[in-house]
Parts: structure tokens; sequence; C-alpha cells
């Protein structure tokens, strides 16, 4: 199943009256290369000294919301899209991407409503119309299983779902694609495949390995150590308390830690397991390599816990 995979997109509002003259293109660009080279906190912090300057600039606003989207920090993000369309009511590109958050959160209601807008400011706006019909698919696939889990086991919706199948191969167990794009140049953003039951519950487990990541990265060794369960399987035989004193040590030792997960993808396999498969990309002053990786989590309370981590394969 594919899942979330950012963009970061060329923002060019020139086209429209409410977006001031070309001043600021040069830290508008140096903020974009941050995004594009993961500088996240670093792009957040200079988008944010640049807003608090110049606070008519719908650019920035627009940068600092796809970072916000980036970091899987959903509220905020719809906080910024939501206020720069009120702001700036001509511009439908907020709009959309306000509804690519919406989806993946799986408020589809919401995103409905925030494609409807976009589309009476601009009619014409090709992916507000191609998402819109993607949420309606989605929709619709929902319904169609909801039916055909029922007790009299409704096979004409269960066909109806097959053929939604066939026709949009990414659809998976319920998803979409929506496009989440700057003014004037559209790209894609696949929107992840979620369980009909909870569609949330992907983007938890998501969000937490994104954590684990960063919690490895700022080698906060007992953040790190947290990720893990008492139920952790470590590799060659060892105990978990040996792992986990090796495990200290690699992690606090490097002069620095840069951990990117890549092409994630997340499968759920009960309401409290999943299994993510990634690329890892590691480096620091001692090391760096890349390799395909597998982590099984589970739920314990109100937490995911890592019970298995597993490389697949090296790049």
């Amino acid at each position: 199943m594919k899942v979330l995979s950012i963009i970061v997109f060329l923002v060019t509002f020139s086209a429209s009256a409410a977006v001031p003259a070309q001043s600021g293109q040069a830290e508008i660009n140096r903020v974009q290369g941050l995004i594009e080279a993961g500088e996240l906190d670093e792009a957040l912090a200079a988008a944010d000294v640049y807003i608090a300057d110049n606070p008519k600039d719908p650019r920035m606003r627009f940068l600092k919301g796809l970072i916000l989207t980036t970091r899987t920090e959903w509220q905020e993000a719809i906080n910024v899209f939501r206020t720069l369309s009120n702001d700036f009511p001509e511009l439908p590109a907020p709009l959309n991407n306000l509804a690519v958050v919406y989806a993946e959160i799986g408020k589809y209601d919401s995103a409905l409503e925030a494609l409807k807008e976009a589309l009476q400011i601009n009619p014409d706006y090709a992916s507000a119309h191609e998402n819109l019909g993607d949420i309606y698919v989605t929709l619709a696939a929902l319904s169609y299983r909801q039916a055909s889990s029922q007790e009299d086991n409704d096979q004409t919706a269960r066909a109806k779902l097959k053929v939604l199948g066939q026709l949009v191969p990414d659809l998976a167990d319920v998803s979409t694609s929506v496009q989440a794009t700057s003014q004037s140049k559209p790209q894609t953003a696949s929107i992840a495949s979620q369980p009909a039951a909870d569609p949330i519950q992907s983007k938890e487990v998501e969000t937490f390995v994104q954590a684990w990541a960063s919690a490895w990265s700022s080698q906060d060794v007992d953040k790190y150590l947290d990720f893990y369960s008492d139920k952790f399987a470590p590799a060659e035989g060892k105990s978990l308390p040996q792992w986990r004193s090796e495990r200290r040590y690699k992690v606090a030792y490097p002069a620095y830690i840069r951990v990117e997960i890549q092409d994630l993808e997340t499968r759920m396999l009960t309401a409290s397991q999943a299994k993510t498969a990634f690329t890892q990309r590691y480096e620091s002053n001692t090391f760096r390599d890349t390799a395909l990786k597998e982590l099984l989590l589970e739920r314990q309370g109100n937490q995911w816990k890592i019970v298995q981590e597993l490389v697949r394969d090296e790049q």
C-alpha cells in the first residue's frame, strides 16, 4: 500500500494581485531548499521569522503549511491553510491542500467541503476536480465495504467494491490519491491506505515511526529506548538488557546522527498490531548506510511499541 509522499512545491503566487512583488523571493527559495534537504526545524524557524515581518505575503505561509504537513502536525497545518484561505479568499490552493490534510486523518467530509470551496473560487481548478473525484471514490468504497460486512453479506456491494478496486488499483483497503499543489504547478501526493474501521490508526503508526527516528537523530537515548517494548526480541540471540546497553552506547557516542525515513508503508495486521516497511538512511560522523527495514509494532495501553526490528536488505 502507498503512504503519504510529501512533495515540496514551487510556490508561485505571482499571478494574484494579493501577492506582493518578488521581494523576499530569495528567502522563499532558501526555505524551500531547506525543506527539500529535510531540514524541517530550520525551515520552520526561518518561515516564522519571515512571516512575522511579512504577514501579508501568502507564499511563506503556504510553505509553512507544507512543512507542518510533512511533520504530520495535522491540526497546525489545518490552522495555517484555513487562516491563509480566510486572509486570501481569492486563492484556491490553500483550500486544496487543506483537503489533503483532512483526507490524511480520515475527515473526508471536511475534505469535500474544502474542495468545493476551492472550486467556487476557480471552477476550472483541475487538481481540485480530480481530488474531489478521489474523495467520492473513497467514500463509495467505505460505504460498499460497510454494506458487504453486514450479516446479510450484500454481494452486490462486494461486487461494486471489487470493480472500484479494478478501476483504481491504489484503492486497496480504501485509499485515495489527492494532489497537494501550489497555485500554478500541480503535483501528486498519495494518501495512505487505511482500514475502514479506523482510518486514523495508520497515521498514528506512521507518526510513531517518524518520532522514533527523530529521537534517534536527536540522540535522546532514554526517549529512543522507550519506543521499544519490554517484549522486544533483539537479533542475534542477544538478551534485552545486553541489547539496551549496546544501543545506549551506539546512540550516544557519535558526534551527530541523522536518520531519515523514506517510502514508509504501513499495514494494519489487527487493531493492536501493525507492520511498517521503509527505507532508512542513516548518517553519523563515523558511519553511513541505507537499508530496507521492517518494524513490527504492538499497541500496549495507549502507546505503540516496537516488538521486532528487521533489516530486509541493504542498498
